[in-house]
């Protein structure tokens, strides 16, 4: 890992103005469960055939955040959203692309993410999609959230290794905030990490200072990567 090159820096996607930097590799074959189990241990994170961790020079709160899930207690808060939602639907399947789903990305990204959707077309986004969602490996689930008349609320792309399971990304209908849809689609992924006997589930990077990541410290107890020491520790309090 200490090998491999960092990319140029360019403008963080959180913060504009800071300049951020990442490390990693591309592989188009699917690596084997305990090397996927390794590189969640190390902070790296899946985005289609890259594999990659953040490494800014001047900038370190993207931090990585994952769930023992043999601990983990809903809040009273994350209570009451699985009590609001007790009509949706939870599968977990194949990952597959859809009319459907790709409307819903659309919608998606121009609601949460409107500076960079609004420079690019539908036809980029949705390659942007094929590119994130869809090159996966063969362990790869797709959890799939839907209402009692069967309309998709959420889907997600969950990765699975030899001991964990990892969130690699989320997407919700915009129209159904009042559902929490994005929270729901964590919960029922710990849910299942649970019910397939993993230790951890992976929620990528948590950003202290960021307001669209805080939702990410809800859920606990947690642990963080120390990068200093690459142990992960008892998240708290401090880490913000």
């Amino acid at each position: 890992v200490g090998q491999l090159p960092y990319s140029p820096e360019e403008p963080c996607a959180y913060f504009g103005d800071r300049p951020s930097r990442y490390r990693g590799f591309q592989v188009e074959t699917p690596l084997p469960e305990p090397v996927s189990e390794r590189l969640f241990a190390s902070g790296f994170r899946r985005c289609g055939t890259a594999w990659y961790q953040t490494g800014c020079a001047r900038c370190r709160q993207c931090i990585s955040y994952r769930i023992p899930v043999s601990g983990f207690r809903p809040t009273r808060s994350l209570r009451r959203v699985w009590r609001r939602n007790d009509d949706i639907h939870c599968t977990f399947t194949a990952p597959q692309s859809s009319p459907e789903k790709e409307l819903m990305y659309l919608s998606y990204q121009r609601s949460q993410h409107t500076a960079a959707a609004s420079r690019q077309t539908d036809e980029d986004l949705l390659q942007s999609m094929e590119v994130q969602m869809y090159p996966n490996p063969s362990a790869s689930r797709e959890l799939e959230l839907r209402d009692g008349s069967g309309r998709l609320v959420a889907f997600g792309i969950i990765d699975v290794a030899a001991d964990s399971a990892s969130a690699v990304y989320i997407v919700f209908d915009p129209e159904s905030k009042h559902r929490s849809p994005g929270t729901l689609a964590i919960l029922h992924g710990i849910s299942w990490a649970q019910e397939q006997g993993f230790r951890y589930f992976y929620l990528g990077f948590y950003i202290p200072a960021h307001p669209k990541m805080e939702y990410k410290s809800h859920f606990g107890p947690a642990q963080i990567l120390d990068r200093d020491s690459g142990e992960w520790v008892l998240f708290d309090d401090s880490a913000r």
